[in-house]
């Protein structure tokens, strides 16, 4: 990692995609294709492909930038490395987390270790934390986290504290995902509720996903949605995903909000205001209400080094 991090710090501070973050990684001879997603015109991610078309690296731009990075051994997706640097943080510092899987014979994941990593330059780094996770699963395949482990002893008062964990995803008779669902309580309810929300989705004639919904969301003490309440998909005549809608609202009747009678007035005021943002808007900070619609549209190319590398950072800050 060292290496990796020793040639990506340029003197120029890249607001798009930070320095800090490895640029393309994975061999050539690999790369099959290249994508870059679209959100309401401007490029937001470059995505890379293999013959399988299967994700090797994406970019996502921005003030906040990011990095996911994937092996394979076989069919089985054995390493994923994210890099993330925060606009909140000096240029040239990011956390990254590294999950390594673990399969039985029948090509099921098991368990998985995530190792976070904080790297302040690139001869210092900090390992903040690592988190054991076990899965089971149910006949028809739905899959369910049923143990987390840290190992970080400063975690110890967030392990003792934390009441439930919940990730379920649920599928059909096709192997197909009918519904997620998750659960994240940290401490005291409702306040240290992290996600609380179930999503559905519908498939096509051809088994092509063509709708997502949110048939519940918690928006928490800071009114932040766990998604876009619908999203509709749209394929071109290869099958692939070229173009996603994805309408967010104000619209109560898939939304519970938080319960304030046992927060004090500071937490009911932070909460109020928050509230007001989500449904009304502020004029202050120019800040629209939730009630929007994204157009993200995907594009695809045969990969060509000669055309391709070196990446292409986007310069589309409009989002």
């Amino acid at each position: 990692m060292a290496t990796i991090l020793y040639g990506c710090f340029g003197k120029d501070k890249e607001w798009t995609l930070d320095r800090a973050i490895p640029r393309i990684e994975t061999p050539v001879s690999q790369i099959a294709c290249i994508g870059t997603t679209w959100v309401n015109g401007y490029h937001w991610q470059t995505t890379l492909y293999d013959k399988q078309g299967r994700m090797l690296e994406t970019f996502v731009f921005g003030y906040s930038s990011y990095k996911t990075l994937n092996h394979y051994d076989g069919a089985k997706n054995t390493l994923t490395i994210h890099y993330n640097c925060s606009d909140s943080e000096p240029s040239g510092e990011m956390n990254v987390d590294t999950i390594r899987r673990t399969f039985d014979r029948a090509g099921k994941m098991v368990a998985d270790k995530q190792t976070f990593t904080h790297f302040y330059t690139r001869s210092r780094q900090k390992t903040t934390g690592t988190v054991w996770r076990s899965f089971a699963y149910t006949t028809l395949g739905d899959t369910i986290i049923t143990r987390q482990a840290y190992s970080n002893p400063k975690l110890d008062q967030y392990v003792k504290t934390q009441q439930t964990n919940i990730d379920w995803w649920e599928h059909d008779r096709s192997g197909r995902v009918e519904r997620h669902y998750r659960l994240h309580v940290m401490g005291n309810a409702p306040s240290d509720t992290m996600d609380y929300y179930s999503q559905r989705f519908m498939y096509d004639s051809l088994g092509r996903r063509s709708l997502a919904w949110f048939d519940f969301m918690y928006l928490g003490q800071f009114y932040i949605p766990a998604g876009p309440d619908t999203v509709r998909y749209f394929y071109d005549k290869h099958n692939r995903l070229i173009r996603e809608v994805r309408q967010y609202t104000i619209d109560r009747r898939n939304k519970v909000e938080i319960d304030m009678t046992k927060l004090d007035s500071f937490g009911r005021q932070s909460i109020t205001d928050s509230k007001r943002r989500f449904f009304e808007g502020d004029s202050t900070y120019h800040r629209p209400n939730n009630e929007k619609t994204d157009i993200v549209e995907y594009r695809y190319e045969q990969f060509d080094s000669d055309k391709h590398i070196p990446l292409r950072v986007s310069q589309d800050l409009g989002y």
